[in-house]
């Protein structure tokens, strides 16, 4: 079951989201299909589509309410190493010092963990020799004598691995 939290502001709805509608006659769920921004006032109007409904609806503003889904609490990593952030930038994620602060490095600027949630979520990097591992692994699992051309493919792969990342067998 989805939470809903009021949204005030309908000009950060976008094409694509899923929102809730609600007046004096009712609720209606549904995908925006096309958004509708006056340049005069307070102007908004979205358009949903409902899946039980034929056809879609014009929502005014100034008869509905709007929500959307609620956004889940952000959790951050707390292993020191690198991460990737949500725009692809990489980060250093230093252990705890005396502050007892985790700092988050973006450079040579570092940031603490209340600022740092803005660019969640992060994906942790791994050595390249972990990876290549990984993909040895899932490619002899893919390859599993199938044929001789994935055998002596296999093969290659697997002297590139080792010899390159340490990947062993």
């Amino acid at each position: 079951m989805t939470d809903w939290t009021p949204q005030e502001d309908w000009s950060t709805v976008k094409v694509g989201d899923q929102v809730r509608v609600t007046c004096d006659e009712g609720m209606l769920t549904g995908k925006v299909r096309y958004v509708v921004i006056g340049v005069i006032g307070d102007f908004h109007s979205i358009i949903i589509d409902v899946p039980s409904l034929p056809d879609s609806v014009v929502v005014h503003r100034s008869e509905w309410s709007l929500s959307v889904p609620a956004k889940p609490a952000v959790v951050l990593p707390t292993e020191p190493g690198h991460y990737l952030d949500s725009e692809w930038r990489a980060w250093t994620l230093k252990p705890e010092d005396e502050s007892f602060y985790q700092r988050w490095y973006l450079g040579d600027e570092y940031m603490l963990d209340g600022r740092v949630k803005e660019f969640a979520p992060f994906t942790k990097l791994e050595p390249v020799a972990v990876t290549a591992k990984k993909f040895v692994e899932a490619y002899r699992a893919y390859s599993s004598g199938t044929n001789r051309t994935a055998y002596l493919l296999d093969q290659a792969v697997r002297e590139v691995a080792s010899k390159e990342f340490g990947a062993d067998e």
